[in-house]
């Protein structure tokens, strides 16, 4: 929020319940727009509903995500290019098994972390409902989809944008890795290396709306 200057908003334009402590919708001006920053939590269609409703052109997630691949290592900067329809709320807005992201956003995406040295990594997504329910043959079934990375979001982000006509891209860091007993890695693993990764994340993504809105005036 620092790194766009925002600040919470003060009408309750979106349904997420709002605490003072704890706001979760904010607003920014960057060269004359204005730009809607919200924590989505376990709510990402219904704010993309809410969002594509006051005529948002595009929006840009950011997040974690447990990898499934062993090359795929702790602090790595991913962008999803797609996902998979396996989660009950993607299926109603989704009639296949994948959806993407937009591909402009992707590119603008790889463009300015390479800008910044960055050699970021494209992956298929899973979502995740029960957390605790990671089980082995769910992990065989999404790696047999071709996910290799698992998250709780990207997957109705995809499918609501698309179904509402609105652009969407999902970013994020490596924060833990599933290894090859069964057993994740802990978040605390490279506390500082995932700080400072976070901090690279933050910066391709302001970066990336600054450029989005030069790109493309005030749509």
């Amino acid at each position: 929020m620092d790194l766009l200057r925002a600040r919470p908003l003060n009408e309750r334009i979106l349904s997420l319940p709002e605490l003072p402590q704890a706001p979760h919708r904010f607003e920014a001006a960057i060269g004359g727009s204005l730009i809607a920053v919200v924590i989505m939590a376990d709510r990402t269609a219904e704010v993309i509903e809410e969002l594509a409703v006051l005529a948002v052109p595009w929006g840009i997630a950011q997040g974690s995500a447990g990898s499934l691949e062993p090359g795929l290592t702790q602090c790595t900067q991913i962008a999803a290019s797609a996902a998979l329809v396996n989660d009950g709320v993607s299926r109603v807005y989704a009639r296949g098994d994948l959806v993407e992201a937009d591909p402009d956003l992707l590119a603008c995406f790889g463009q300015v972390a390479a800008d910044r040295g960055v050699e970021p990594r494209g992956v298929r997504v899973a979502t995740v409902e029960a957390l605790y329910r990671e089980h082995e043959d769910l992990v065989a079934a999404w790696r047999d989809a071709g996910a290799n990375a698992i998250n709780m979001e990207t997957s109705p982000l995809y499918a609501a944008a698309s179904a509402l006509d609105l652009a969407a891209l999902w970013i994020a860091q490596v924060s833990d890795e599933l290894r090859p007993d069964g057993r994740w890695t802990s978040w605390n693993d490279h506390r500082e290396r995932r700080e400072r990764a976070r901090s690279v994340s933050n910066e391709i993504l302001v970066a990336m709306v600054y450029d989005l809105i030069a790109r493309n005036g005030r749509k």
